[in-house]
């Protein structure tokens, strides 16, 4: 990397300046910089400031806040890739006539400042909007979903990605996915079936990508790419792991991780053969590229060597990029009509955006964008330097309050203006509404197309770049079967007090009414000495709850009695999020036989319901479930899949039911509550409604946040049920309070 021994000291603000000046080079920048160890994983190198190299303040220059700021920039990563940000925008309004390129990817597409990267090669030729981030996943693009949104408001010539390293080996997977040393064996005898797992996991989520950006853009090329053959160094993401299970011979370490990199590829190639993809992914091969003396570390290649893996794209972009058509965006629609084919794909996309969102992620990623398109990008970068964390890269963890209330307050403007084109009388809309109501009839990917055109070009005047969002919730959330209902149903909440806190009150929460309750509420129960309680499935508890939870550093078996491979396969990828990084100091071992602390059945018409935490062991039947997912079947959506999952696994883990969280308040309207739920499907009795759903805890038995009515561990309650106007609609996703409170019970120690 750099050498730092030549370097002079520079002052504090002097770096400062220099960050968030365009003009500097990152090669200058480099200079005052180091690879911090501690906080680096695989595929994601961090970087800090060099503290030798930081003059320190003279004595009572008052700087010494200054000087700590800079020495503790953790967002380092942040500021390189804002930067580019900034470098592409300045292209474009400069007239940029060449190739204009999205990509999306990990540390291969984004190492900061320290090395040039391949999207710092490739940028010296081609408008490169960068959307990587190292450390990325393939999950996390798919998860975060931006790479579709910027495809569509930017209309690029190609598409790049880069991903799977973290995927493959991250997490610890390199130990559960090479055997302990065996004498005799080879390197191919020492790969266990668990990577034939992970390797369809991280080939799903490629073709989940790929297929979303080509139903948004279909003529527009995807490139991704193999890696070359790492080479194992006694590092700590390659050579220790190896050494841990025993495998000390470098050759043979080094012919485990060539074999792992060529399974990868195969993949990859067999992918782009898909019919489906045929023709629109295009796979950039990587291997025998770079020499032994060419790696900068066991997972990246030296700036040297990164220049040919981008002479490698080079080539394929100028192939794949001579008859292609690139998508027309969000803009490009014009007045309100029935949607055209291609039109037709994007509403597919959108209504994609509006399934894999949870609504505080959406809301946060319309201010977000908002604010990056309002302040520009010399204006954002200086709002860097007082708060890196007010104009984020993503709005993944659904946090940063400011935007997600400037995201409310645009979706209320939003959602206020449709309801007067939809429902309204102006002879000057006329034509407008008539085409709305017209897509109603058609169905929800034309009413998608049509809500998106007029957001982008109507009386809003949104970008599409924020249009996009807004369109998925209000799709979502705001839109009854036919119009008459939602016209109904939206006057009645938007006269409601008729504030602009009311409607952004019901921004944030939606038109509860539009989605019916689906009258499947979920029981978590205690298991005592008695032999039929499971079969009760009464005593819900619900925060969690101390006596339940696991030992610190658990491992904990799971497995399953009966239900398809893809059910068995959709539960073990959203049961596992509980304890990924930085989340539950926990470990799931799936098992196919022998005892298991968490049993999973599928039994139909059981309901969906789970022992809490640590009464599973109170059951020694280990012909019994523990768990059982009465919902779910091979036509089940994903997105109803991992909504179960996760709330049944957060019960399995200790966690009550939010709405039983002492820290709440809710008052509840007993009688209705209660006049639901003794009816069909549920036929409780008083007993029953009460411990699962009016009774709170103890709160001298609960680990606990506030009452959270994002959290996964939340019912969905109707405004009926409560007084006071408290409500909450179908969470699917973890809350930024639910990270918050598995990560303080089961710290990693």
């Amino acid at each position: 990397m750099v050498d730092n021994n030549r370097t002079a000291p520079i002052p504090t603000d002097e770096l400062r300046r220099m960050l968030f000046d365009p003009t500097v080079p990152d090669e200058t920048l480099a200079k005052y910089m180091v690879l911090d160890p501690g906080a680096s994983r695989p595929f994601a190198p961090v970087v800090r400031v060099n503290p030798a190299l930081i003059q320190p303040p003279a004595a009572g220059s008052g700087l010494n806040g200054a000087l700590q700021g800079a020495l503790a920039l953790g967002g380092l990563n942040d500021i390189s890739r804002s930067r580019r940000r900034q470098e592409y925008r300045s292209k474009i309004a400069g007239g940029w006539t060449g190739l204009k390129i999205v990509s999306e990817g990990d540390s291969w597409f984004q190492y900061p400042f320290l090395l040039k990267d391949v999207i710092d090669h490739l940028s010296k030729n081609h408008a490169i909007l960068s959307l990587g981030a190292a450390g990325d996943t393939l999950d996390d693009v798919f998860t975060q979903n931006e790479l579709v949104t910027a495809v569509l408001a930017e209309r690029p010539d190609a598409v790049l990605l880069s991903g799977g390293g973290n995927d493959l080996l991250g997490g610890g997977n390199l130990a559960t996915i090479v055997r302990p040393f065996t004498p005799g064996l080879d390197a191919l005898g020492h790969i266990t079936s668990a990577f034939d797992i992970i390797l369809a996991e991280v080939t799903r989520l490629v073709r989940n990508i790929a297929n979303g950006v080509a139903a948004a853009a279909p003529g527009t090329p995807i490139l991704t790419h193999t890696y070359d053959h790492a080479i194992p160094d006694d590092g700590r993401w390659l050579g220790r792991p190896l050494q841990a299970r025993g495998i000390v011979d470098t050759g043979l370490q080094r012919e485990i991780i060539e074999i792992l990199i060529d399974r990868w590829a195969q993949a990859l190639f067999n992918l782009a053969r898909e019919p489906g993809l045929s023709g629109k992914l295009h796979i950039v091969d990587c291997r025998g590229l770079i020499p032994d003396n060419g790696w900068e570390d066991e997972l990246h290649p030296d700036s040297k060597s990164f220049a040919k893996a981008a002479q490698q794209f080079e080539a394929m972009i100028q192939r794949v990029t001579r008859d292609s058509q690139p998508v027309g965006a969000l803009g490009a629609m014009g007045t309100l009509r029935r949607p055209e084919p291609e039109e037709t794909a994007l509403a597919n996309t959108i209504l994609d955006l509006a399934d894999h969102f949870d609504e505080t992620i959406l809301l946060s990623e319309i201010g977000r964008r908002a604010s990056l398109e309002r302040t520009g990008p010399t204006v954002a970068m200086m709002a860097m330097r007082r708060d890196i964390s007010s104009v984020p890269d993503s709005s993944l963890s659904g946090g940063y309050p400011t935007l997600r209330r400037l995201g409310a307050r645009i979706l209320a403007r939003a959602h206020r203006e449709l309801h007067g084109l939809l429902c309204g009388d102006d002879d000057a809309d006329k034509s407008d509404r008539e085409a709305l109501r017209d897509a109603f009839n058609i169905g929800q990917g034309a009413l998608a197309a049509a809500i998106a055109g007029l957001l982008a070009s109507g009386p809003l005047g949104l970008t599409a770049f924020v249009a996009a969002p807004v369109a998925a919730i209000i799709v979502r959330r705001f839109l009854a079967p036919s119009w008459e209902e939602t016209c109904t149903l939206w006057g009645e909440k938007l006269n409601e007090g008729g504030t602009a806190h009311a409607s952004v009150r019901i921004a944030q929460h939606g038109i509860q009414a539009v989605r019916k309750n689906p009258d499947r509420f979920c029981v978590s129960f205690k298991r005592d000495a008695a032999p039929d309680d499971t079969q009760a499935l009464e005593g819900s508890k619900a925060a969690l709850l101390d006596s339940a939870k696991w030992p610190l550093n658990s491992v904990i078996r799971i497995r399953f009695l009966g239900g398809s491979t893809h059910l068995r396969e959709q539960v073990e990828q959203f049961a596992c999020q509980w304890v990924a990084d930085e989340m539950a100091a926990l470990t799931f071992e799936f098992v196919e036989e022998g005892d298991a602390e968490v049993r999973v059945a599928f039994q139909q018409g059981a309901g969906s319901w789970s022992l809490l935490g640590t009464d599973c062991l109170n059951e020694p039947d280990q012909t019994k479930p523990t768990m059982n997912f009465g919902w779910l079947t091979d036509q089940s959506g994903t997105e109803e899949i991992r909504e179960v999952v996760l709330h049944e696994f957060g019960h399995a883990l200790g966690l009550i039911h939010e709405h039983q969280n002492p820290d709440g308040g809710i008052e509840w309207n007993e009688d209705a509550v209660k006049t639901d739920l003794s009816g069909a499907p549920n036929f409780w009795d008083d007993d029953t409604i009460r411990r699962n759903v009016l009774n709170h805890y103890d709160p001298g038995t609960l680990t606990m946040t506030k009452i959270d009515p994002y959290s996964i561990m939340m019912y969905p309650i109707p405004n009926k049920w409560t007084v006071g106007n408290f409500e909450t609609g179908f969470n699917t996703d973890f809350s930024p309070a639910d990270r918050e409170l598995i990560r303080r019970a089961y710290p990693s120690l």
